[in-house]
């Protein structure tokens, strides 16, 4: 038998990586709303007189609640384990412009904090196959979801083939139909590459390997 204890690791290495990621997510979560409350509606406002409390918000919920958190991460809610990763996946695609490659990310994450969660619940790695592929096909759809997402602004965009060629150097043009090529080709390697990943690491996870 797993000792529960050992698995959610009371060292400070894995708190320690929880603790950043939690407390990340709640400053970038109020940050993002009082930006997004700016943006839309008190535009006529300064930014910081509504982005500054954002982010004091963000900073009083983790003091309150972020110590809790990271005690029971092995237990918390599916509901706030899928907005979480739905959230953090909005954050990434942002962040790199669309460029999807860096959501692959998430999916070790996914399989990294699963892998424990079966480990804690003391179930075997043949038992769990079944969790392992609903994980995997859970990070492989949400890639689906942000390839397409993906594949529309490059559609639409205009000088999505210039911005190619400048960020790889390239010395040919980009052409409509290879960006077509680019997403189909691309999109089912970053699929199918998700859903590796996650059941990768969620096995090793459950092996102790990680």
């Amino acid at each position: 038998m797993t000792n529960n204890q050992d698995v959610v690791g009371s060292g400070s290495f894995d708190k320690l990586i929880f603790g950043v990621f939690f407390g990340f997510l709640f400053l970038a979560f109020f940050f993002l709303a009082a930006f997004i409350l700016w943006f839309y509606f008190f535009q006529l406002v300064k930014p910081l007189y509504l982005v500054l409390p954002g982010l004091f918000t963000g900073l009083l919920v983790d003091l309150l609640i972020l110590k809790k958190l990271v005690r029971g991460r092995i237990e918390l809610p599916f509901w706030f384990l899928i907005g979480t990763y739905l959230f953090c996946n909005v954050i990434i695609f942002g962040v790199f412009m669309g460029f999807p490659v860096a959501n692959l990310f998430m999916g070790i994450i996914a399989g990294y904090y699963f892998g424990k969660r079966v480990r804690y619940n003391n179930i075997s790695l043949s038992t769990s196959k079944p969790v392992i592929r609903q994980v995997s096909s859970f990070t492989a759809s949400i890639m689906l979801l942000i390839c397409i997402g993906s594949g529309f602004i490059a559609t639409v965009g205009k000088g999505v083939g210039s911005d190619l060629q400048h960020m790889f150097r390239l010395n040919f043009v980009i052409t409509k139909a290879m960006i077509w090529e680019i997403i189909w080709i691309g999109g089912i390697t970053l699929i199918i590459a998700e859903f590796w990943l996650t059941k990768f690491t969620m096995i090793q996870t459950i092996k102790r390997i990680l």
